[in-house]
């Protein structure tokens, strides 16, 4: 497996986030699928798109994963800067799948804070499997680490835990953050966060079904990714570590989100969209909203996330 490419507002040849219908479209179809400028896609396909362009389905590799769908709808949007997004096992137009993972309520991705034209930065980190969305949608430069207000959006296939496990497909979506990417300090924690499968590793099936994502510390420990430990010490090894994605249930273990590391130090030095090398390994910073309003500080790793 190769490892994941990243995509920026700031490319040449870049699709540009902005508050229309088709924005999220346009930008999943020329990353995932196209490429554009010096960057190829990440090796996923449009499967349907609707006559406007701003209702697609979008698939990941069936060869390496899943094959499973990503339904964007911005033409159902209540607002044009906020498409719904939805996923399904299995999909037959733009807007008809069966076995959802969201139950009746859809998750929305906000792409701007208004209708218009106006460029917002965003960010992209995909494999042909999985990736990562993230875009700043009030400002219209460069953000930094107090610039944290980020609408996000996550699919694709998780690494898990059981090797027959056939629907490792997770979906998160919000307008502030990735709703999933706040963790549970607890292993005891159930299905609070906002991970969405369409059935359990075992094949049970249930839409909706919610699983959260959990990073250690026990009981009654800051759940918030990155928010706990030491003062970083330059001069000490750099310690990281990873949450992992339970079965919506306590105690329970169903694999891990591709790339999502955090850093065992607090605070970091760290700036926004920052590309850091400890020990041969490379990763990004971000520092961007979780579930709630909570600021989360992830290193997105930049090798083989299948590794």
């Amino acid at each position: 497996m190769a490892a994941p490419i990243v995509y920026r507002w700031d490319d040449g040849n870049a699709p540009v986030a902005r508050g229309e219908r088709r924005s999220l479209c346009d930008i999943l179809y020329a990353c995932l699928v196209t490429g554009y400028g010096t960057k190829p896609g990440a090796g996923w396909t449009r499967e349907f798109v609707n006559a406007t362009f701003d209702k697609a389905a979008f698939r990941n590799n069936p060869a390496t994963g899943t094959g499973f769908y990503l339904q964007v709808d911005g033409l159902g949007g209540v607002n044009a800067y906020q498409p719904k997004v939805q996923a399904f096992e299995t999909m037959t137009s733009e807007s008809d799948g069966l076995f959802p993972f969201n139950n009746a309520t859809l998750q929305t991705v906000d792409t701007s804070n208004a209708a218009g034209t106006a460029a917002r930065p965003w960010i992209l980190i995909a494999d042909d499997r999985f990736f990562y969305f993230w875009c700043w949608n009030a400002i219209t430069t460069a953000p930094t680490v107090s610039q944290y207000v980020a609408s996000g959006l996550a699919f694709g296939d998780i690494n898990p835990f059981r090797s027959n496990d056939q629907f490792a497909c997770a979906l998160s979506g919000s307008t502030y953050g990735i709703a999933g990417f706040l963790a549970s300090s607890s292993g005891s924690a159930g299905g609070t966060y906002s991970f969405k499968f369409p059935r359990k590793s075992s094949g049970v099936l249930g839409s909706g079904y919610a699983s959260s994502l959990v990073r250690g510390g026990g009981p009654g420990s800051d759940g918030v990714v990155g928010a706990a430990g030491p003062p970083y010490d330059a001069t000490l090894p750099m310690l990281i570590t990873r949450p992992c994605v339970n079965e919506g249930a306590a105690n329970t273990l169903r694999g891990f989100v591709p790339g999502l590391f955090y850093s065992c130090y607090y605070p970091v030095p760290f700036t926004q969209l920052q590309t850091l090398t400890f020990e041969g390994r490379s990763f990004m910073f971000l520092c961007v909203y979780g579930e709630g309003g909570n600021i989360c500080r992830y290193l997105i790793s930049l090798d083989d996330w299948r590794v």
